[in-house]
Formats: C-alpha cells, structure tokens, sequence
C-alpha cells in the first residue's frame, strides 16, 4: 500500500478528526457525481445512439427524396408549366420536400443538441472531481477543510427537451402534410377513373377530410409545450419509466392512430377502385401484353403493380401492425428494430412514393396512361396510396438518485442533506486512505478526461462524416440506378455500353464498401465511449467503497488506484476502414479519370501524343494508387488520443493520422492525388482547345436559342469540359498542403475540409462520370452527340444518340464531337464518332 509521502506536509497526526457532517457532505458529493455519470451513461446509450441511428437513415432517405424531387421537377418543367396539372403536381411535390426537409433539419439539430449535452455532463463530471481533489488532497492542521465540498444539482435536461420535443412536433407535422397530399393524389387519380360517380367523389372528400382533421389535431397535441415527457431512472434501480412524446408521429395518441388508420382505409378504398377498372380492361391488358417482348411486360407488369397501389397496401398493413404491437406489447423485438426503421425512413417515403410515379409516368413507363400523354398528362392519374402511423419514443433514460444510494451505506456513516450540518462526533482517518483516495481521484479523472477526448475527436468525427458519407451514397445510388437504367434502355450488346454498365456498378460497388466500413468504425467508436463510461463509474464507486471504509481506524481497503485501460480504439477496425476507404477512392478514380481520357481521346482520334499521353498518366496513376493502397493496409497505425479536454478540431493531429487514407497522405499518396489532377487538367484543356476551334460556330448556334436553351448549354458545356471537377481538386491540393505547412494544418479551412474529404470525396469522385453518362444518354450532352446512323462502326464511351444527317445546319455536339479527320469539311453539315 503505498504511503502519504509527497501527499502530507511533514508534521501532520498519521490519524485525522474529521467530522461526521464533513464525511457525510463527501459521501453527499460522490453520489451526486456517480448519479451524473449514471445520467452521461444512459444518455449516450439511449439518446446518442438514437439520434445516430435516425440521423443516419434519414440522410440517406433524404438524399433519395431529393434527387428524385429535382428529377420530377426537371421533367415536369419540360412538359410545361403552363398546364394547370402540370403546376398541381410541380407545388405538391415541392411542398412534401419542404416538409421532409424542415424534419431533416430538425433530426439534424436534435442530434447536435443531444451531442452538446453529452459534452455538458462530461464537463461537469470533471469539475466535480478537481472539487473532490481539492477536498481530500488539502488538509490543514488537524481537520480537513470541507467547504469546498458542497453537492450541486444534476443538470437540468429543459434544454435537450425543447430540442427533442422540436423534432417530434416538426416531424408530426411533416408527416401529416405528406399524408394528406399523398392521400389526395391517389383518390384523385381514383376518381378520373370514376367520374361519373358521385359516391366515389364523396366517400374522396370525407376520407380526405377526416384524414386532415384527425392528422391536424395529432400535430397540436405532440406540439404542445407539455408534450414532451423526462422521467428519469437508474438501470441499476428496480424502477424505469419511458421517455415518450405525445402524439408523435401518429403515435401514443389517440387522434394520431384514427389518422393512421384513416389514411390506410383511403389508399385501401382507392387501390381497390383503380384495381377494378383494371379488371374491366384485362383483355386490353393482355393484348397489349401480347405482342411485346419479355422485357417490355416486365417493365409494364411492374408499372401496373406499382401504379395500383398493392404493394404499397401491404407496406402500410406493416406499419399499422408496428403500431398496435409497440403500443400493446412495448419493446418487442419487432417493435425495438422497426422504431429505427421508421424513424428514419417514414416520412421520406411517403413523399418518394408519389414522386416516382410521377417520373415513370412522365418517362412514358406506365402502363395505365401511356394512352394519354401523347395529347395529355393528366396529373390525378398517379397512383399514390400513401400513409404511415408512427408510435415515437424512445427507452427510458436514467440515472441514480442519492436517496437509493444512501440506503446502501454503511450505518456508521450518517449521510446529511448538505454539508452545513455539523455535529460534534468525529472519526479518525488514516493518511494512508487518503493518500490513496487522492490516487484513486486523480485516475479517475485522467479516465474522465480520456472519455471526453475520445468522445469529441473519435465519436464526433466519425457521426459527421458518417451523416455526410451516407447522404452522398444515397445521391450516388440514385444517379447510378438512373444511368443504368438508361444504359439498359440502349442496350448492352454494344462494348462501349457494356463497359460504361461495368465501370459504374464498380465504382458504385466500392463506395458502398468504404460505407459500410465508416458505419462499422463509428458503432465501434459508440461501444468504446460505452466502455469508458461504464469504468469511469466502477472508479466512482469505488472511491465510495473507499469512503465508507476511512470510518475504521488504518482501513484502507478499496483504496486501492485502479491503472487505466491502455486501449481506446479497435485498431483493427480503423486499419480496415484506412484501407477501405483509400482502396474505394483510387478505384473511383482511376475509373474516373479513364472516362474523362477517352471522352478527350473521341475529340482527337488522329492524335497518338493524346493517345499514348493519355495512357501513360492513366498507368502512372494506377501504379501510385496500388502503391498508395499497399503502403495504408499494411499500415497499423492509430495516433495515442491527446489528453486534454479542449480540443481545436478534428485536424490530422486530433483525429488520428492515418498515413495514406482518403484525407492524408504519404508520398506515394501526394503522387497519386497530383497525376489524377493532372490527368484532369489536360483533358479538359484538350476538350476546351476543341471547344475554341468551333468558337465562332457555337456562337451561331447559341444565338438562335432561347435563353432557357443558352443556360442548359451553357452549363453542360461547364460539367462536360471538367472545369468543376478541377475546381474541386484544387480545393483537394490546397487541403493537402496542410501536411506541409504547419500554419495552414491548424487552420478554420482545413479543419472544416476535413470532412468533406472523409464523407464527400469518395462518392462525389464517382458522381462525376455517372452525371456525364446520364447528361449524355437524356440528349443533353453538347460534345458528345453521337451521328450513329451515318457512321455505325465507331465507338465511343458515352455516346448514345443518332443525329440526323438531314439537318441543315450541324448542332453544337456534332461540331465538338467531330473527328479531326473531318475538320476541314465542317461547314454545313459535321460528323461525329459513335
């Protein structure tokens, strides 16, 4: 047992009369503290766990909705405003975003709000044991100066709860706007095919009316100030209690579940209906059918399943099951799993549902109103059966209270109320056990301060890049399901198409593995923050076994000081998402780069210095990317977490360097990231030397457009000539300058770019080709327009449509699409490869 030497100052009693309200303020300061770290432990498993979970799917969900949104819109605005349906559809489709995007928004803020507690209660937890520190480690004479330690109230959770109850509110009402524009747009669709029954029109209007009434009175309820309900226990405790918000979400609420249920029996009512007229055309159906080939009938079949409503139904049925089983059975397995599922999908879907009708139907893809869209497109003929009930709130947060510590005390030990009470007993103390409680105080807060530091440079940057990472997969996969489906649609016969396919799926494939890496590496982060806390509160509990025991002459048993865990991260875990991530990255890349070379190599097809310069810096790129690749998974390597609480960002210094990963580099790295950049600068410059021969030819062929037409071309030409993917490695270049230059490591830029290297870099590299081929394949590619019917036996990369030869005078794709084998003939009439 080690000794009080270097503690004590020399000539103090080895015993110390300390009296029983002093030990019992002590005892009073500990249980505050141990119930606040019981509070932080609860809460980061509860709360932060939540709000990662809903935060995480609703980003992804999100991106989803927006992508389709800015396509319907696109589309819509090419089949004219002008149209009363046209604009119907155009302001509903908006307003269910604005909704998902005001829930997003609060999801979003909640989260950061249930991160600052966190950060709040860490704080204070270290306060209160410097306190504690001071307290034991000071005395003077013979009685140790106690007024320092006097207990404080637990903060108060009113802050969070706002937040909390701000996002159900925002939530609830989002997802009645949804709802009810859902709702109408699927009896209205209903009632075209049924116009002239007046039943249908009136059971349409009293449906939708009680629907809104029903959700608009489940939105006053979950808004009102008292919604929100904190009852907070200890999970050690014999009593819980559950954190629930009224009305949430359609959920715990009596108006919320008639909704629910109204808005199912409506989308049931209205599927039924369209699926009669259905019957009623079956033999057209098949006759139609009949003469198709096999993939055209899926296509249809799908779009008839889709269009009627059935499978929706049968999602819905779901949800109202999840209802009564959560509010009947509580947490149930199903129950537990499927509240994470709808949190975050819920609303999102509700509004994506009709929103893909609406571009399938535009796309000429449905079956029921391909009839129609040559004289018009009728806007109530999109099948939208749309709802969801919601039962919110979370497991119950909870921490000890100090009446129900006390009980477990020692009776020798009296505990007061507060360290004014003062008594004329005393107890002898051993400077041994205070020696040694002073140690055991100075481990814990070093664990403590090792708990924050973890948490605000491991956690914090692994949620960011997490929520940033997700929401631009789910823009990817849009864009990748896009351009395959309209690679599939041309036909993948052809070498170029197939490869294009290939190219996208793969780098589709490797951002979806460096995703799945990212969310392994911050639940693993989560578990460790788990951890911590939980060892941070044996120490506190053991400082009180130490306490009680000081009562009895010499005891020093429980004094003991605990060493601190060595480990703070799973390395293995954070080695594979290194390599996971710069193996995802030189992949994108690498694809990437040889799209942009062969797209310059079409323009200079005579050129064998582009040929070969072009495959050159594609095979220099490919040898530092494996090289770099090589260099980071053989890598185990984490940086030691710095000990101390104020941390100035997540620079490579706080965070954890990683030699060779997507955000920091080593030599074979900076060469990597320099020749791709360089690979894109001369590409482009070589498209842009083509785009300056036609100079004169493109102003001819702009002046005569309209002004919509000149910005559409205009910002083609930008996306195509590569001047904004460059501008984007710019960024990148300066950002790594940051490893070189101590004063710009530190800096606000370079801290903030961190995480858009960590969540944006690899999915944007891959958004970049998948965009071009989409803008190629939708005939709004300027360079690239393809005259397949005149030259049938060239190749290239991404073109896809036929120019006419008939034309009078060439278009502006035909003229930066031609070869130099036929520059000098480019007057009226130009060529270009296919």
């Amino acid at each position: 047992m080690a000794t009080s030497a270097g503690l004590w100052p020399r000539g103090v009693p080895t015993y110390l009369n300390v009296s029983e309200a002093a030990v019992a303020n002590l005892s009073q300061t500990l249980l505050v503290t141990q119930q606040q770290v019981l509070q932080g432990f609860d809460y980061s498993g509860i709360y932060l766990k939540a709000s990662l979970i809903d935060v995480t799917i609703l980003t992804m969900f999100f991106g989803l909705f927006t992508v389709l949104t800015a396509v319907a819109a696109y589309i819509l605005s090419l089949k004219g405003l002008t149209q009363k349906s046209m604009a119907v559809m155009l302001a509903a489709i908006i307003a269910m975003w604005i909704s998902t995007a005001a829930y997003w928004l609060a999801t979003l803020l909640a989260a950061v709000e249930t991160y600052s507690f966190m950060r709040s209660i860490m704080s204070q937890i270290l306060a209160r044991i410097d306190t504690l520190q001071d307290c034991v480690g000071s005395p003077s004479g013979s009685r140790l100066p106690f007024s320092a330690c006097v207990a404080e109230q637990l903060t108060n959770l009113s802050d969070y709860s706002k937040a909390y109850a701000t996002q159900q509110c925002t939530g609830t009402a989002a997802l009645t706007v949804n709802v009810i524009i859902g709702d109408a747009i699927v009896w209205w669709r209903a009632w075209v095919l049924w116009k002239d029954h007046r039943l249908v029109l009136c059971t349409w209007v009293i449906l939708l009316l009680a629907t809104m009434m029903t959700g608009i009175i489940d939105t006053k309820d979950a808004c009102m100030p008292e919604a929100a309900l904190f009852s907070i226990t200890s999970p050690f405790a014999p009593d819980t209690s559950e954190v629930s918000t009224i009305g949430s979400l359609f959920g715990a609420d009596g108006w919320g579940i008639a909704a629910a249920m109204l808005s199912l029996l409506t989308n049931m009512v209205a599927t039924l209906l369209i699926a009669y007229r259905a019957w009623e055309h079956r033999v057209l159906i098949m006759s139609h059918l009949k003469g198709c080939s096999t993939r055209s009938q899926v296509e249809r079949t799908l779009a008839l399943l889709v269009e009627s409503g059935v499978l929706y139904c049968a999602l819905w049925v779901i949800i109202v099951v999840y209802q009564f089983v959560a509010l009947k059975l509580g947490e149930s397995a199903f129950a537990y799993g499927f509240y994470y599922v709808m949190g975050g999908c819920l609303i999102p879907l509700i509004g994506m549902y009709p929103t893909l009708i609406i571009i399938l139907c535009a796309l000429d893809k449905s079956l029921h109103e391909k009839s129609h869209n040559d004289a018009r497109m009728s806007s109530p003929r999109f099948a939208v059966p749309v709802g969801h009930a919601h039962l919110s709130g979370l497991s119950s947060v909870s921490s000890a209270s100090a009446d129900t510590e006390a009980r477990e005390a020692p009776s020798g030990v009296k505990f007061k109320e507060h360290a004014k009470v003062e008594t004329g007993e005393t107890a002898s103390l051993s400077l041994a056990a205070l020696a040694n409680l002073s140690q055991t105080l100075g481990n814990t807060e070093s664990r403590v301060s090792h708990v924050s530091t973890y948490e605000a440079s491991n956690l914090r940057a692994s949620m960011i890049s997490l929520a940033l990472l997700t929401m631009f997969l789910g823009l990817f996969t849009v864009l990748t399901v896009v351009a395959a489906y309209m690679l599939f649609s041309k036909g993948i016969k052809r070498k170029a198409t197939a490869i294009m396919l290939v190219a996208i799926i793969v780098m589709w494939l490797s951002t979806v593995a460096y995703w799945i890496v990212t969310l392994v590496a911050a639940v693993k982060a989560y578990i460790v923050l788990w951890d911590l806390t939980a060892q941070t509160l044996g120490q506190i509990r053991n400082m009180q076994t130490c306490l009680y025991s000081m009562t009895s002459t010499g005891a020093t048993y429980g004094c003991s000081p605990q060493d601190l865990p060595t480990e703070f991260a799973n390395t293995e875990v954070y080695a594979a998402e290194d390599c996971t991530g710069i193996v995802s990255l030189a992949i994108n890349m690498v694809i990437g780069d040889s799209i942009v070379w062969w797209r310059a190599w079409v323009l200079w097809p005579d050129s064998r210095v582009v040929r070969w310069g072009g495959v050159s810096m594609i095979v220099l790129t490919t040898i530092t990317g494996a090289m770099n690749v090589s260099y980071t998974c053989r890598a185990q390597q984490w940086i030691y977490l710095l000990n101390t609480f104020n941390i100035p960002g997540p620079s490579p210094e706080n965070v954890g360097f990683r030699k060779g990963d997507a955000v920091s580099g080593v030599a074979w790295g900076t060469v990597f990231e320099m020749l791709s950049f360089l690979t894109n600068v001369i590409a482009t410059t070589l498209i842009a030397y083509r785009v300056w021969e036609h100079r004169r030819i493109i102003a001819s062929y702009l002046k005569g457009s309209s002004p919509r037409s000149q910005v559409e071309r205009t910002l083609a030409l930008l996306v195509e000539s590569g001047l904004l993917y460059c501008v984007l490695w710019v960024f990148i270049m300066v950002y790594e300058l940051g490893y070189v230059t101590p004063g710009l490591s530190q800096s606000a830029y370079s801290n903030g770019f961190y995480y858009v290297m960590s969540g944006c870099i690899v999915p944007l590299i891959g958004m970049y080709p998948t965009l071009i081929i989409i803008v190629c394949a939708v005939n709004k590619s300027l360079h690239e327009k393809s005259t397949e019917d005149n030259v049938p036996n060239q190749n290239a990369s991404i073109v896809f449509n036929n120019a006419s030869p008939s034309r009078r005078r060439g278009t502006l794709s035909e003229l930066l699409s031609a070869t130099s084998t036929y520059h000098d003939a480019v007057s009226e009439e130009v060529a270009g490869p296919s």
